[in-house]
């Protein structure tokens, strides 16, 4: 009987020692995720209550009610970034061309050789980045 009771306490004590390992491995993990809030909370059993008090806090908030607006609102805003970034490059774009034409006008005025001068063009980038970033923005919207 004896044997088999100090059987039964080794195979507890063991469980008992995984979980503690299991407990301590997740503290570190959240403690590692969020340094800022966990920086005076120990990585140990004995400092499960402070753990709790951090849970208990965060459920108090209640997060994920907020969760589906802020991804709407992030979602809205990153669309209307995106299309007035695009708005800018348009504008930005054309502001050159109309620079470009401009010092070509000039440089008519200038004969190097008889009845030759020099024109500048304005040209889209043979870059294949700044192409596939283009076609990935889309059309810029027009100006009302």
């Amino acid at each position: 009987m004896r044997a088999w009771l100090q059987a039964r306490i080794d195979g507890e004590a063991k469980a008992r020692e995984r979980l503690r390992e299991r407990i301590v491995r997740a503290m570190t993990e959240y403690k590692e995720a969020y340094r800022l809030d966990t920086q005076d909370v120990d990585v140990s059993v004995e400092a499960g209550a402070e753990y709790t008090a951090m849970l208990r806090a965060l459920q108090a908030d209640d997060l994920p009610r907020f969760e589906a607006r802020f991804k709407e609102l992030l979602n809205e805003n990153t669309i209307r970034e995106v299309a007035n970034f695009q708005s800018q490059l348009s504008r930005e774009r054309e502001t050159i061309r109309e620079r470009i034409e401009e010092i070509s006008r000039s440089l008519t005025q200038i004969d190097y050789n008889p009845g030759r001068y020099i024109v500048l063009e304005a040209r889209a980038a043979p870059d294949p980045d700044v192409r596939d970033f283009q076609a990935s923005c889309g059309p810029a919207p027009r100006a009302a």
